[in-house]
């Protein structure tokens, strides 16, 4: 079956009204990709925080990241 060129004008009209938005796809799948990566430390922020405050109302200071530990004997 041949296409008529009514389809080939049909076709030729969607792309030109579709060419303003073509940057947009990539950047919406771009921006999709980072969504993940921009949101991660959000999340352990308010996952942290808590636990910060917790650290700093039972010991009076807040716990050192790679500090040693005391072992009490």
């Amino acid at each position: 079956m041949k296409p008529c060129s009514s389809d080939w004008s049909i076709l030729r009209w969607r792309d030109l009204q579709v060419k303003p938005y073509w940057l947009h796809i990539p950047g919406i799948f771009v921006l999709s990709l980072l969504s993940m990566p921009l949101a991660l430390p959000v999340v352990l922020c308010f996952f942290l925080s808590p636990l910060l405050a917790v650290s700093v109302l039972r010991l009076g200071k807040p716990v050192q990241a790679g500090g040693e530990f005391e072992v009490g004997s």
